[in-house]
């Protein structure tokens, strides 16, 4: 079996799990709705200032939710060892496991977006930068969580349910760039906030792979 069947494997076996019991989608859509919510109350009906705010910290916390969740069922099924044992490559393990928490995270940020537009109204104009900057947001927010939970595999439990509270900092850059960005979506601020999540993207992506294969 090839690197990249090994890591659509592994991809369609994260999904399968989580098909299964469905804990990290719904642990992440209950907290990404609850924070929609929260700002909802703390504003008004139409207080289009705060949808920015909430639909990024929502994706945010949602993610960070979801990558404990993920690490939780991985220690408790002891997967990281059956792999390793089966000769996966660590790369082909990160690019999987990146792949299916990305899908998950996907639908969760949709969610986070259709609640954001009913509860503060929708843009009228930069729907397909709006959808860019989604799209960049969520693939560098997986990419931080994947990394961070190859970094802490095989350490004792305590560090890793410290993971969602590395990663809340760690994430900050995304989420302020996605914030500017969709604050700014009919002028030029939202090129640049999509170039340099492009950037951040890229660079965790190849952070993620570097750390993965010395762990």
């Amino acid at each position: 079996m090839s690197g990249l069947q090994q890591t659509l494997y592994i991809c369609a076996t994260e999904l399968r799990a989580e098909w299964r019991n469905r804990q990290v989608i719904t642990t992440m859509a209950l907290l990404a709705g609850l924070s929609v919510v929260t700002f909802g109350f703390a504003g008004k009906a139409g207080s289009t200032h705060l949808a920015a705010p909430a639909l990024w910290v929502s994706l945010v916390l949602a993610a960070a939710a979801g990558i404990g969740q993920t690490i939780a069922r991985h220690e408790s099924s002891s997967v990281n060892i059956a792999l390793r044992l089966g000769g996966a490559p660590r790369w082909a393990i990160f690019g999987g496991r990146f792949a299916a928490f990305t899908l998950l995270l996907s639908v969760t940020a949709g969610l986070c977006w259709v609640m954001t537009a009913l509860l503060f109204g929708a843009p009228t104009t930069g729907l397909a930068r709006l959808a860019a900057l989604l799209a960049l947001g969520t693939l560098g927010l997986a990419a931080l969580g994947t990394t961070i939970a190859a970094t802490v595999s095989g350490t004792p439990s305590g560090p890793a349910r410290m993971v969602p509270l590395l990663l809340l900092p760690l994430a900050l850059p995304l989420v302020l760039l996605g914030a500017r960005g969709t604050w700014g979506l009919s002028t030029a601020t939202a090129s640049e906030a999509l170039g340099l999540l492009a950037l951040a993207d890229a660079l965790l992506l190849g952070l993620g792979l570097v750390v993965t294969s010395r762990t």
